[in-house]
């Protein structure tokens, strides 16, 4: 078996810059694919910077973990988000016109049949097969976790004037408890997707579903096109991967 995958960026229809970054690095020798979505914060300074920096930091201390210890996925996927979230950190602090830059981070390792996913704020993993588009992770923001809670329903929350309040990010006050899964397993055509709230937020799980299938490549350009359809209000970005026979 072997993966197959395509990621894409778009800016949208409303933003006039595109603050999301998507990078895919694959190392032959470790047998891995790390995919990685961060989604700078709106309105913050250097959010493209920061969403950037926290991408590449993420995928190059993963790697380099991995080659110490090939079988400790979990431990090399935690320690390089809190570097990256320390990069992030650092930055804002050298440049005085990036105080309070900060992004989302979700990122998933692939090895053979099996995926890590590791998520801090509210870009999204979604594992797709049997036609479905199932979370994998959970929003870290206010409404989200109003919702889990059972003090806001779901409709309420895509009403909130709040949705966008994140409860965690990189960058952010505080320490950052990322949320890790995996290993899980992929079956023969079934695929991991990433992707930032400009698709999550504009089409419905099934939506999502019904435009991830067959050629990865064709499917990104056909999500990115929806989320268009649906007026782009924000940054769009997937990545995703398919495992083929």
């Amino acid at each position: 078996m072997h993966l197959e995958t395509a990621a894409a960026t778009d800016v949208g229809l409303v933003r006039k810059r595109n603050e999301d970054c998507v990078r895919v690095r694959s190392d032959g020798e470790l047998g891995v694919t790390i995919l990685a979505v961060a989604d700078g914060m709106g309105g913050a300074p250097a959010g493209d910077v920061a969403s950037a920096r926290a991408a590449e930091v993420f995928q190059q201390r993963a790697l380099d973990l991995l080659v110490q210890e090939p079988g400790d996925v979990q431990r090399a996927l935690r320690t390089a988000m809190l570097e990256a979230n320390a990069e992030v950190l650092a930055q804002a602090r050298r440049h005085a016109g990036w105080q309070g830059m900060g992004t989302t981070l979700v990122a998933a390792c692939l090895r053979g049949t099996n995926a890590w996913v590791i998520n801090v704020g509210d870009s999204r993993a979604y594992h797709c097969r049997g036609g479905e588009a199932i979370a994998i992770t959970q929003d870290h923001s206010y409404v989200e976790e109003q919702v889990r809670a059972g003090r806001m329903t779901a409709e309420e929350a895509v009403r909130s004037p709040h949705r966008h309040v994140l409860t965690q990010a990189l960058g952010g006050d505080g320490p950052i408890r990322p949320d890790l899964f995996g290993p899980l397993p992929l079956e023969a055509g079934e695929a991991l997707l990433l992707c930032s709230d400009g698709l999550h937020g504009v089409l419905r799980d099934a939506e999502i579903a019904a435009q991830a299938t067959g050629m990865p490549s064709e499917a990104v350009t056909r999500l990115i096109a929806a989320a268009n359809d649906r007026g782009g209000p924000d940054n769009i970005t997937v990545a995703l991967t398919r495992l083929r026979p």
